[in-house]
């Protein structure tokens, strides 16, 4: 039984590991792009990164949208966020969406930050 248990920290740790992994990769595969991230959070359930991207494409282009969902159900997590390549019209589109309702729950939206990390 002990064996098992570790096992599982041990499978625990790397997928850890992979997630930073991963992350590390994507800032530096970005780090040149000028982007504008938006976080959108309470987004309904339903709503999917195309949905979030053609709501925000009314203000303009919008170089990526992605809705987070949850690893083990599948479902959305209720926000997701949005990378627009024009400041002005990233500005736009915060400024007309925070607070806007989409399918009967009220929106936030913002500038995202980076994560603080421990």
């Amino acid at each position: 039984m002990a064996t098992a248990g570790r096992k599982i920290i041990l499978a625990t740790d790397a997928i850890s590991a992979y997630g930073a992994a991963t992350a590390a990769t994507y800032e530096r595969r970005n780090s040149n792009r000028k982007d504008v991230r938006i976080y959108v959070g309470n987004l309904p359930y339903a709503t999917g990164s195309q949905e979030l991207s053609e709501l925000f494409s009314q203000y303009g282009h919008v170089a990526q949208a992605n809705v987070i969902m949850d690893r083990e159900s599948g479902r959305s997590k209720g926000f997701g966020f949005v990378d627009m390549p024009n400041a002005d019209e990233a500005s736009t589109a915060i400024e007309e969406l925070n607070s806007s309702r989409l399918s009967g729950r009220s929106l936030r939206v913002s500038q995202a930050h980076p994560r603080e990390r421990d």
